[in-house]
């Protein structure tokens, strides 16, 4: 599925507004990362619910936090439909949304001052976590990501869409084929009962 598509799908899916995605880049870093953080919630939380049949399990997935030991990416990593490159992507966001969205004097937040503010190994572990289709390896990629962190952030954040939006797609496929197989299982044992 083409970017423009994988955006639709999301929208329409989450009933957002046209372009929330695209305008995403617009914000400022705090209101990036909080709605991206949030958008990505939402995804995460539709490919377990899709991957999950039994409906009267969906609104224990949905009340769960989104990082954590028991949360939904521990129960999308137990069911296979993250890759632990997400995971860490999505864990280091949760952190830095965690960090900034209790305190509302966060709301001047960059990610070039955050980043700038680690240490070392604290900046390349960040870096590492967060830019998992690579340009992490060096300072070059750091000053990168210091001057196009949203721009990046972004890309990332819409690669893990459309990675939801397949694993959603799969999940969905394989539930019409049970419910198709279950039919037809229903419809042969109707008929067998008929003929005796």
């Amino acid at each position: 599925m083409a970017l423009a598509g994988i955006l639709h799908k999301v929208e329409t899916d989450l009933r957002l507004p046209d372009r929330f995605v695209l305008d995403l880049v617009q914000q400022d870093d705090w209101s990036f990362t909080i709605k991206a953080h949030a958008l990505l919630e939402a995804a995460i939380t539709q490919v377990l619910t899709a991957a999950v049949p039994d409906a009267r399990l969906h609104n224990l997935l949905t009340s769960l936090n989104l990082a954590g030991r028991h949360s939904k990416l521990s129960y999308a990593e137990a069911l296979g439909l993250v890759e632990e490159t997400h995971i860490r992507f999505l864990n280091q966001l949760s952190q830095i949304r965690n960090t900034i969205v209790h305190q509302i004097s966060q709301v001047t937040f960059t990610y070039r001052d955050y980043v700038r503010a680690l240490e070392p190994q604290a900046r390349r572990t960040l870096l590492g976590n967060l830019l998992f289709m690579g340009g992490a390896k060096d300072a070059s990629g750091q000053t990168r990501f210091e001057n196009s962190a949203k721009i990046i952030l972004w890309a990332h954040v819409v690669a893990v869409l459309g990675h939801c939006v397949a694993q959603q797609a799969r999940a969905e496929s394989r539930a019409a084929i049970e419910e198709e197989r279950k039919a037809l299982a229903e419809s042969i044992l109707q008929t067998v009962k008929e003929d005796l």
